[in-house]
């Protein structure tokens, strides 16, 4: 029995995981959360700050901390990683 065809979605399904939501909810997805690729990236959440040493981004990052000034210039290619005070990645959008 051939497997080929199982390919292509194995790869969709592991795009999916990484996303860190289902197809339907990347579909619904506002289109300014798609200019800084923040979809992509949701993965993240939850995990310690230290992930992100080995992440390549493909856009400008902004990491906030607790406490942490930030200006409120928006730029909708940049991506805005929050941290809690645990130090984990408790959200990921553009900004």
């Amino acid at each position: 029995m051939r497997l080929g065809w199982m390919m292509p979605l194995a790869g969709l399904c592991a795009l999916v995981a990484v996303a860190g939501c289902d197809g339907q909810q990347v579909q619904d997805m506002d289109p300014q959360m798609d200019a800084c690729q923040a979809p992509t990236y949701q993965g993240l959440v939850g995990r310690p700050e230290s992930a992100l040493a080995g992440v390549l981004f493909a856009v400008p990052v902004r990491v906030i901390r607790p406490g942490e000034a930030v200006t409120q210039d928006f730029s909708q290619t940049r991506v805005n990683i929050s941290i809690d005070a645990a130090g984990r990645i408790a959200g990921v959008a553009c900004g």
